[in-house]
């Protein structure tokens, strides 16, 4: 089971390093695809922790399960953060 989630979470690591690096390079579509791939793979492991399997691929109710926290200090939600990321999937 560790093995898995430290899977998901070395994913996720990566695709965010890719993500930064696009960004640079100002390739904006493939930053965004990275950042949700980064953001499920991040949820796709904490899911798996909590839940020791992986039936869900929606990032909002992903986030959900996990009783992630979906409110920020700022005038915008994760969740509507969430959504517009899961747009570029």
């Amino acid at each position: 089971m560790i093995e898995e989630i430290n899977k998901w979470f070395n994913l996720a690591e990566r695709d965010l390093v890719s993500a930064k690096k696009n960004f640079k390079k100002k390739i904006y579509y493939v930053s965004a695809f990275l950042c949700q791939q980064s953001v499920e793979k991040g949820l796709k492991a904490l899911y798996i922790k909590k839940y020791k399997e992986l039936k869900i691929h929606d990032l909002v109710k992903l986030a959900k399960k996990i009783d992630a926290n979906l409110t920020s200090g700022c005038d915008t939600s994760a969740e509507r953060i969430i959504k517009r990321i899961s747009k570029s999937y």
